[in-house]
């Protein structure tokens, strides 16, 4: 996906992106949410992409709009979700996406567009978006995960990052972290009893991860074959940003200070035979 994203799986989704590959004009998605061969499958449909490339680029962050997304919004919501994610959403999602159940930032600017008549007026497209839960919508591996297993009897909330994504052509601007920040803004002045927000991210999104983890997310957890797609199984890391005073469990926070402790000795103990070798010098012969 984006700088940043965050995959969630649901029932098939019948998607209007064309699969064909017979298009020279056509552009393909460079979404870092697909496998290595599955982004450029999936055409680029969107609205925004009627506007060129570097347009688009040109625009500063500072000049964005952000706003929640409507149900007016609705297909290009799903058009940008095919782009970005290799799995599809049934339209359960969508309706609470746009309804408002869920809770959504977008980030859109007004741009010239042509339409099919030749005529050209403005139009608001979107750049990216993320959507998460208000509170209170966890599963509970995780919820034991990110704070151990007495969460549910001390009435602390968790939210959910269900999609996060960003344009190809906006991408490395800044507005992945935006967006991130803005959602946790959100939870820390709206949402006092959410303890964490956290998410999904597939082992190969690197780009996914730099970037959660720049921003103060830890990974907590390793999950085997978490996601399958196209045939195939792809492991996932679940990472959380602890809010409004949440904390690790215990067990998690000791694991990572033996965790750092024997890098530390380990990290000691190569320094010291470095030296020595330096020191010695090798051996001299009469």
């Amino acid at each position: 996906s984006m700088e940043g994203s965050s995959l969630s799986l649901g029932p098939p989704w019948k998607n209007k992106i064309s699969m064909a590959q017979d298009d020279p004009a056509a552009r393909w998605s460079a979404s870092s949410s697909y496998p290595d061969t599955g982004g450029g499958t999936v055409q680029l449909s969107a609205d925004v992409h009627r506007v060129p490339p570097n347009d688009i680029a040109a625009v500063p962050l500072s000049a964005l709009k952000f706003r929640a997304l409507t149900a007016t919004d609705l297909e290009e919501t799903k058009a940008l979700h095919a782009e970005w994610f290799p799995v599809r959403y049934d339209d359960a999602f969508y309706s609470s996406t746009v309804d408002g159940e869920y809770t959504s930032i977008a980030a859109t600017h007004e741009f010239n567009v042509v339409d099919e008549s030749g005529q050209s007026h403005k139009k608001e497209l979107f750049l990216g978006m993320i959507v998460f839960t208000n509170s209170s919508w966890h599963d509970s591996d995780s919820a034991d995960a990110i704070l151990g297993s007495t969460w549910s009897c001390r009435k602390r909330d968790l939210a959910y990052v269900f999609t996060f994504g960003v344009i190809d052509e906006y991408r490395r601007k800044g507005l992945a972290r935006n967006l991130l920040r803005q959602a946790i803004e959100h939870l820390e002045t709206w949402q006092r009893q959410v303890q964490a927000i956290y998410l999904h991210v597939i082992a190969f999104n690197e780009s996914a991860m730099r970037l959660y983890e720049s921003e103060g997310f830890l990974q907590i957890q390793h999950k085997s074959d978490f996601y399958h797609i196209a045939g195939q199984s792809y492991d996932a890391y679940l990472y959380a940003r602890y809010l409004n005073d949440g904390k690790p469990p215990l067990a998690w926070r000791m694991q990572q200070t033996a965790s750092n402790w024997w890098q530390w000795w380990s990290d000691a103990l190569r320094r010291a035979v470095w030296t020595r070798r330096q020191t010695t010098g090798p051996p001299v012969h009469a």
